[in-house]
């Protein structure tokens, strides 16, 4: 919580105390910029009100939380995991904190799908720590997989994570091709031997 006795200093320092109370129907409270979630629900919940908030720390429990859909992190936000129950005790552990992309509601094309757990698009001061970000193999032709897919980003950081995006899929088999060309006449053949001339006893 935000230490009260800031009430008594300034105009500016009660918006502070306001803005650390907020409360999220489908998340849990976060205090002073700070989220703090349990379950895959309020992880997306969490992070779309970071990013609305401009920026702000996303803690993560111990657990594994799997996603159907990508998630997208904006500017400014931090996502750590390896937090106890009672997010006062912290590990960094590999594993403690897992997200889980399922093959669920690929995007893209046909013969030309991804499965994206996390997207970054045109963002900085971001940063992944603590935290197995996973997807599964792809599936049918043409798929590719990323745990992370960052697009024109700088300053950022990903720290004591493991990234494991599943194996892509062959591409798909290429069209028939076009029947080649008649080939050209053929020479006429040479002179025949003499029978029995090739040989000698």
């Amino acid at each position: 919580m935000c230490d009260k006795s800031v009430l008594l200093v300034t105009r500016s320092s009660l918006l502070v105390f306001l803005s650390c109370l907020i409360w999220h129907a489908s998340a849990r409270a976060q205090s002073c910029g700070v989220w703090n979630v349990t379950t895959p629900a309020e992880l997306t919940t969490a992070i779309t009100d970071a990013c609305t908030a401009g920026g702000g720390i996303v803690k993560i429990a111990a657990g594994n939380y799997a996603i159907n859909n990508p998630i997208t992190i904006c500017s400014n936000v931090t996502l750590e995991g390896g937090y106890d129950g009672t997010f006062t005790i912290k590990s960094s552990l590999t594993g403690t904190s897992t997200i889980s992309r399922s093959g669920q509601n690929p995007e893209g094309g046909p013969s030309q799908e991804r499965l994206v757990a996390f997207y970054v698009n045109t963002a900085s001061n971001f940063r992944f720590q603590d935290l197995t970000i996973e997807t599964v193999d792809a599936t049918g032709n043409g798929m590719s997989t990323y745990a992370i897919h960052i697009t024109n980003c700088n300053n950022y950081d990903i720290t004591r994570c493991q990234l494991l995006p599943g194996n892509g899929s062959l591409g798909a088999d290429g069209t028939i091709g076009p029947t080649g060309i008649d080939g050209g006449v053929g020479g006429n053949g040479e002179t025949g031997s003499i029978d029995g001339s090739c040989c000698t006893a």
